[in-house]
C-alpha cells in the first residue's frame, strides 16, 4: 500500500496571485490536483495556465477537463463556439502575454490528453459531478455506447441539471450524491455551494461529496484541501 498527499484546487478563473498562495509548500511538496476552470473572469488567465501546464508537463500535478477550459480548447481547436466577454477576454490576456502563442500550444496539447475524471483510491475528483460508472472507466470513451459517453462527458464538464432556466443557465441539481457509495468521496468544483469554505455533504448512500469552488474570480477566495489517498 503506498500512500500520496494530493492538493484538490478549486476553480482559479484566471487569479493568478492566489494560484501562487496555494502551490506555496514548507514540507514537501504534494501531487497538485486542479479541478479545472483555470481561465475567464480573473485578471491573468495566461499566467494561471502558464503556471499549471508547467507543473503539469513536470509530472507534479495533474488537470482534469471542466467547461471553461473546455470552451478555450474547442475555440482553438476551430469549433464554432459563443465567444462571450469573459472567453474574449482570456484570449486577449493570452495575445498580450510575451510567452502567449507557447502557452497556446501547450495548453492544447496537455489539455487533449487531460482526463475528465480521476479516481485514485477511495476518492474521485472531477469538476462537475460524478455517476458510479467513473468508477468502473478511466474516461468516457471506454467501453460503452456514445449516449453513455456523451453523458459521462458532459457529467462531468458541467455537473447536472434541468431543463428549467434560472438567471439565464438551466437550474443545477445534485441527485447524483445519492450515487456514491459509502466509504467513498467525490471532490468536485464548477458550483460555489459555499463562498467561505469547501461545502461538504452526504447523500443517501452515506457517501459524500466536497464542493471546492468558493467563488474564486468572482471576489471569493480560491480553496483547496489536502486529501491522503492510498493506492495499491
Amino acid at each position: 500500500m503506498t500512500h500520496h498527499t494530493i492538493r484538490a484546487i478549486g476553480d482559479i478563473h484566471g487569479e493568478a496571485d492566489a494560484l501562487a498562495e496555494v502551490l506555496q509548500v514548507e514540507d514537501a511538496a504534494p501531487h497538485f490536483l486542479f479541478l479545472g476552470d483555470l481561465v475567464d473572469r480573473g485578471p491573468d488567465s495566461a499566467g494561471v495556465l502558464q503556471t499549471v501546464l508547467s507543473l503539469v508537463q513536470t509530472a507534479r500535478a495533474t488537470l482534469v477537463r471542466s467547461n471553461h477550459d473546455d470552451k478555450l480548447f474547442r475555440h482553438l481547436k476551430g469549433n464554432k463556439v459563443t465567444l462571450n466577454a469573459e472567453l474574449e477576454e482570456t484570449l486577449r490576456q493570452l495575445a498580450a502575454h510575451p510567452h502567449g502563442e507557447l502557452i497556446t500550444t501547450n495548453f492544447q496539447a496537455l489539455y487533449s490528453q487531460a482526463p475528465h475524471w480521476l479516481t485514485i483510491g477511495t476518492y474521485t475528483f472531477a469538476h462537475g459531478a460524478f455517476h458510479p460508472d467513473m468508477l468502473e472507466l478511466a474516461s468516457p470513451a471506454e467501453g460503452i455506447n456514445r449516449k453513455a459517453r456523451e453523458m459521462l462527458a458532459w457529467l462531468s464538464l458541467y455537473g447536472e441539471s434541468t431543463m428549467r432556466m434560472e438567471d439565464d443557465k438551466p437550474t443545477r441539481t445534485y441527485d447524483w450524491v445519492d450515487t456514491i457509495s459509502a466509504g467513498h468521496t467525490v471532490v468536485v468544483g464548477h458550483d460555489a455551494r459555499s463562498w467561505d469554505a469547501p461545502f461538504e455533504c452526504t447523500g443517501a448512500l452515506s457517501g459524500a461529496a466536497i464542493f471546492m469552488d468558493t467563488g474564486c474570480g468572482k471576489g471569493g477566495p480560491l480553496s483547496w484541501r489536502d486529501f491522503e489517498v492510498k493506492t495499491t
